[in-house]
């Protein structure tokens, strides 16, 4: 007797009396109602889970970016918040910037934002980044830089990459500086984060560098 097994596949889907999905800038939600048996069925690379929405692998969204004020050369920034007395040790770190992905039509809303230390070679990563199949535009803030976009959308896969460091034209209107050759950071010095670098900033470093001093 010959014996053929057929291989199945799975397409994750929700059939539910009722549900509905929000989000804002801090992040978002999706639910079902009206499934109240439930069942899990597991084998070593599945897992589907019957009376609620199924599980998907959370994606993984990897950064690369330098900051001019603090680049010190050979692909390294430095460890400003040990410098700064926020970490007590030295560290890999550098400093916290917020990653946003902003729809690709205007008004551009932002629809993920999350906080992540850049590490002192311009490296993060983040965890759960966007929805698989949409393009975003990524942009990167900084509390005294100038806040940089990607160039274009980018789509997002379970696995996203985005390196802004390698040239100037990877960032939209091709805002960046040249630290050494291929070796691109984003501006400084925006301090009045009104998108600009101009008087009004020198002003205020000027008042927050008195202020500081007449404090010592």
């Amino acid at each position: 007797m010959n014996h053929h097994l057929k291989a199945q596949s799975l397409s994750p889907q929700v059939i539910a009396s009722s549900g509905g999905y929000q989000s804002n800038a801090a992040g978002s939600l999706s639910f079902t109602i009206g499934e109240t048996n439930t069942q899990t069925l597991s084998s070593a690379n599945h897992i589907l889970t019957q009376g609620f929405q199924q599980p998907f692998e959370i994606n993984l969204f990897h950064l690369k970016a330098y900051l001019q004020g603090y680049y010190i050369g050979a692909g390294q920034m430095g460890d400003v918040l040990y410098n700064q007395g926020v970490y007590a040790n030295p560290s890999i770190h550098t400093d916290s910037v917020t990653i946003e992905f902003r729809q690709t039509n205007s008004p551009y809303l932002s629809v993920f934002q999350k906080t992540a230390v850049l590490k002192q070679d311009g490296t993060l990563s983040l965890k759960g980044m966007g929805t698989i199949g949409q393009a975003y535009y990524i942009v990167v803030k900084h509390r005294n830089h100038i806040e940089t976009w990607s160039a274009n959308p980018v789509m997002i896969q379970p696995v996203t990459n985005y390196d802004f460091s390698t040239a100037d034209h990877l960032a939209y209107g091709s805002n960046q500086k040249e630290m050494e050759v291929g070796v691109w950071a984003f501006f400084t010095g925006d301090i009045n984060q009104d998108g600009v670098v101009d008087g009004l900033d020198y002003n205020d470093w000027k008042t927050t560098t008195t202020t500081l001093q007449g404090l010592l």
